[in-house]
């Protein structure tokens, strides 16, 4: 008798009344034009340069979105929303082609004119942030 009131229990605690709702499909295109930064006379690439270069060095940026008090109204324009102490806090969203216009002002800082092995990586969680990485270089 006291297994089956073990197993009695174990069932109900284990049988969730909770409804299941399946995810709906995302999808998420980013295109990322390097055309106006070719016709200046800079190369960018996700690939290593073909030719001859001298490679500058490694450029590598972190980039962590503000977080700001916002509005309700505003919610829907920012990643990562939170409600505490009666206000709403969200993290700025910044977009790839600011990413890539941030990794080409750099690399142009340091001398290069060319920016390859180009990638930019967003890393989702609690606090989102980008990494964009590349090799910079003068042809």
């Amino acid at each position: 008798m006291r297994n089956a009131c073990i197993v009695a229990l174990a069932c109900a605690l284990l049988s969730s009344c909770a409804s299941f709702t399946p995810a709906s499909r995302s999808v998420v295109s980013v295109f990322l034009d390097y055309r106006p930064y070719m016709s200046e006379g800079f190369f960018i690439s996700p690939d290593p340069y073909p030719g001859s270069c001298e490679t500058l060095g490694e450029l590598a940026l972190e980039v962590r979105p503000g977080q700001m008090e916002i509005d309700e109204v505003s919610v829907a324009f920012f990643d990562s929303v939170t409600y505490r102490n009666n206000k709403y806090y969200g993290y700025e969203r910044i977009s790839y082609e600011t990413l890539l216009d941030t990794a080409v002002s750099k690399a142009k800082a340091t001398g290069a004119d060319g920016l390859v092995n180009f990638s930019i990586q967003k890393v989702d969680g609690l606090h989102p942030y980008y990494i964009v990485t590349g090799v910079c270089i003068k042809r």
